[in-house]
């Protein structure tokens, strides 16, 4: 079963998960920073500077909720 939410981006999980992954990257963009750790803000902060500077479409984590949190961090700060 997969499951997929709506919160400011989109969130999917299950076992076939990551089958999706190159379909949903290529809608979406080419671009994509992956964060598979939670970080400390020093942290955050080199990864919102790569994200810009690589003109990312979008944010791929993998792992549980402070790993997701981080990756929104990432995401709101260069919302416009």
């Amino acid at each position: 079963m997969i499951t997929t939410s709506i919160f400011p981006g989109r969130y999917i999980q299950g076992d076939e998960a990551l089958k999706e992954l190159p379909d949903k990257v290529l809608r979406h963009g080419r671009n994509a920073l992956l964060i598979s750790c939670e970080c400390c803000d020093a942290k955050i902060s080199r990864f919102i500077d790569v994200f810009v500077r690589l003109s990312a479409d979008l944010i791929i984590s993998f792992g549980g909720g402070k790993t997701l949190d981080t990756a929104k961090t990432i995401g709101f700060a260069d919302a416009p």
